[in-house]
């Protein structure tokens, strides 16, 4: 199975998923428990399930990227730096490179 087999296999699942939640679930539940638990599934699902052509390391930084972000962006990304006791920036490329990992 190649990586782009592999991609619409598991979009297909997750899509499986979503459905299934929202069929069995959401009727009782509000819609950010039925995210919750989808986002959670998404990650155990990409986890298992990696791309193999996805590097695991990123490469050395070359390129820089200005972003503008709004106030609400900037906030959730300066507590998730605070948490992790990290910076923006490493921030920022954690949640790249989960996403490689991911395939998404």
């Amino acid at each position: 199975m190649n990586s782009l087999e592999l991609l619409t296999a598991r979009e297909r699942l997750m899509d499986d998923i979503n459905s299934i939640i929202e069929l069995n679930y959401l009727s009782e539940h509000p819609q950010d428990v039925h995210d919750d638990i989808f986002e959670q599934l998404r990650v155990a699902v990409c986890k298992h399930f990696p791309l193999r052509d996805t590097p695991i390391q990123p490469s050395k930084r070359t390129t820089q990227v200005k972003i503008m972000l709004d106030d609400t962006e900037l906030a959730w990304l300066e507590d998730k730096a605070s948490l992790n006791q990290s910076n923006r920036a490493r921030e920022f490329r954690r949640l790249i490179h989960q996403r490689m990992i991911e395939g998404y």
